[in-house]
């Protein structure tokens, strides 16, 4: 699939309809852990954010744990990432429930070969791009564990809101300039998180993120002397993103939903597009990956042999 102006992220919401079909095994536990990493692991970075009623463990990478009665949620959509392979046969058997989500691979093929419930997603996307068929299969499972949260905001956030991400991703790029974007967050650091992946990856541009009030005890002083980075402050409902913000002089992006589902479906939006058009002015192809593909293959060979 080719990556022009941003075309895929602005079929997100056709991507939401297509998800919200998509029935998911129903698996009841009295805890959670996420398997994933990279794209596939910022969705369990963002279960971080939803107050959770039960115990809530992310693994991004292959030394997980869990116990019997741990429900493990494993995501890895080409199905052949090997640190969620092996997370997953680890936690598999120490006992846990598993559910995974993949488009197919290795991680397919076992989930069958075990009789392990699974949920298999459309195929020939690249992971960043895939994130509505992975988060709207994982909010019917928390559904299916007592969570109430709609998926269908999603959809609709993402719908509604496409022409407001388009016009804010033109205006984040031009301020951006040619300086180093620095997403600060609070309670939406797994946002921040998401801006400085899609920046790395679909620009191939340095981008960095940092949890507030943390940064506000040592890395904001790294301001008065280096003016070639650029401090982006997703703005909550906590007064000291607003502190955060005046001290850096910092560009401040602003929720607009009071739902937590659409604001994570207008950000994760307005991050694709965003450094989609950033890159395009750079002349980077975001959908051309040079160096994870090789790292991939390189892990492979050390965890499974190969």
């Amino acid at each position: 699939m080719t990556l022009s102006d941003g075309n895929v992220y602005e079929r997100w919401p056709e991507f939401y309809e297509n998800a919200l079909s998509f029935e998911v095994p129903d698996v009841k536990a009295e805890k959670l852990v996420y398997l994933g990493i990279g794209g596939s692991g910022i969705p369990g970075r963002l279960l971080e954010m939803m107050d959770l009623p039960f115990e809530f463990r992310l693994f991004r990478g292959y030394r997980a744990t869990a116990d019997e009665r741990t429900l493990a949620i494993s995501v890895s959509y080409s199905g052949t990432t090997a640190e969620t392979l092996v997370a997953t046969r680890r936690v598999h058997e120490m006992g846990a429930k598993v559910i995974v989500i993949t488009s197919g691979g290795d991680l397919l093929k076992w989930a069958k070969e075990r009789g392990v419930p699974y949920v298999q997603i459309p195929s020939g996307l690249q992971t960043r791009f895939s994130f509505p068929y992975v988060f709207v299969p994982i909010v019917k499972i928390l559904r299916n564990l007592g969570v109430n949260y709609n998926p269908i905001e999603l959809l609709e956030a993402t719908r509604d809101s496409m022409e407001t991400a388009r016009k804010e991703a033109e205006r984040l790029t031009n301020e951006l300039g040619e300086r180093v974007p620095v997403f600060y967050a609070s309670k939406y650091l797994a946002i921040a998180e998401r801006f400085k992946q899609e920046f790395n990856e679909n620009a191939k541009y340095p981008a960095f993120y940092g949890e507030i009030p943390e940064v506000n005890h040592n890395e904001i002083e790294l301001y008065s002397r280096w003016s070639d980075y650029f401090p982006v402050v997703i703005k909550s409902d906590d007064p000291i993103d607003n502190t955060t913000a005046e001290v850096l002089n910092a560009k401040v992006l602003e929720p607009p939903y009071r739902s937590l589902l659409k604001t994570i479906a207008y950000f994760f939006l307005l991050a694709g597009l965003a450094s989609v058009y950033f890159g395009s002015k750079m002349g980077v192809k975001a959908d051309v990956l040079y160096n994870i593909p090789k790292v991939r293959q390189l892990t492979r060979r050390l965890l499974l042999n190969e």
